[in-house]
Parts: C-alpha cells; structure tokens; sequence
C-alpha cells in the first residue's frame, strides 16, 4: 500500500511558507524510491510555484538551500541515464519533473545540493547541472571519469582523486577557472564555562 495518501491526506499539514521560514528536515528514508522521487517532485513542484508566485527582483540572491542527501534515491539513473525520459512511469516522470525544477531554481533563490556517495547511479542530467561541484575520494573509475569529467580534470587529476584522503577535497566552480585541492581541516568547538 502507497504511504503518499496518508502523508499529504491530513487536516493540517504545513505549509510552502512555513517550510521555508524555518530550517526544516523532511525524512523519506522509510519510502520507497518510486514515492521518494513522487513525493520529493511534489515538495519541489510547490516550492517552485510557491517562489515563482512572490516578487522577485531581476539579480535574485540565494534565499533558501534545498539539500538532497543520497540523491540517486530520487535522481536515479533509469532508462537512458540521462533523466529525461519518454517513460510514462511515475518514478520517471517524478524524476523529469525534479531535474526540469533543478535547472530553474537558481533564478527563484533557490540552491540545491545534491550529495551522493555513488554519482555514477545519478541520472546525468544531476551530475551536469551543479556549477559547483566538490568531489571526494572515489575509487571506482567510472565514478572518477563521471565527476571528473563535470570538474573538468586532467588525466592527472582524474587518478589523484582516487587516493583523496580523509579531509581533502577537489572543489569546481563552473566557469571560474580550474578545480582546486583543498584541506578541510577538523573543527572543534571550544566550550566555554
């Protein structure tokens, strides 16, 4: 039995406004995949039409960060890999629906971070359109070639991040020059009394 009527058929839920006035966590781990990305479509799919509806200015700044964490749960590579296809099927169409609200909002202050562990499983389509992507140690080849390829490393570059240590990162922003090796260096809150 679908878990989606008995989420979104409720007498008070809350609302586009409220989900985005406030840090907000939204679990779907417990569905499974095909209602993840119908459900996640359907949160994206108000939150767009919510952002498009207010006024905006022509420069519009980051007002809100939409994190998607496990992404191939709701991007995931299917039919022709890359997100876009004819298939009538509801996860596919979910997935079309989310990719086409991936490339429209940045331009409604919306960032999206999409954070997965196996790229290679995104539909392409998810691994093209971040302007900024932060890449850490990937032994699987393809999973190099795929991320690698979207920072546009050298041959070099593609085998150093295969052997990435704890901590480093290779950091590419779209159009802003070439990727860059960076050292997160380990936080630590001081207490104080």
């Amino acid at each position: 039995m679908s878990s989606i009527p008995v989420l979104v058929n409720t007498r008070k839920g809350i609302t586009i406004p409220e989900l985005l006035n406030n840090p907000t966590i939204l679990e779907l781990r417990h569905l499974p995949d095909t209602q993840r990305a119908l459900l996640t479509s359907l949160i994206m799919v108000a939150v767009t039409e919510y952002l498009e509806a207010q006024e905006t200015s022509a420069e519009q700044e980051l007002r809100h960060l939409l994190v998607l964490e496990e992404a191939h749960h709701v991007l995931k590579r299917v039919g022709n890999g890359y997100g876009i296809h004819e298939g009538h099927s509801s996860q596919q169409q979910a997935i079309n629906t989310i990719v086409q609200l991936l490339r429209e909002a940045r331009g409604l202050g919306l960032g999206v971070v999409l954070i997965d562990q196996l790229p290679a499983d995104l539909a392409d389509a998810a691994v093209k359109l971040p302007g900024i992507t932060i890449i850490h140690g990937l032994k699987d080849a393809r999973e190099r070639l795929l991320v690698g390829g979207q920072a546009n490393l050298n041959d070099e570059q593609f085998l150093h991040i295969g052997a990435l240590k704890c901590g480093e990162a290779v950091i590419h922003q779209a159009f802003s020059g070439p990727a860059v090796l960076t050292q997160i260096v380990k936080f630590q809150r001081e207490h104080s009394a």
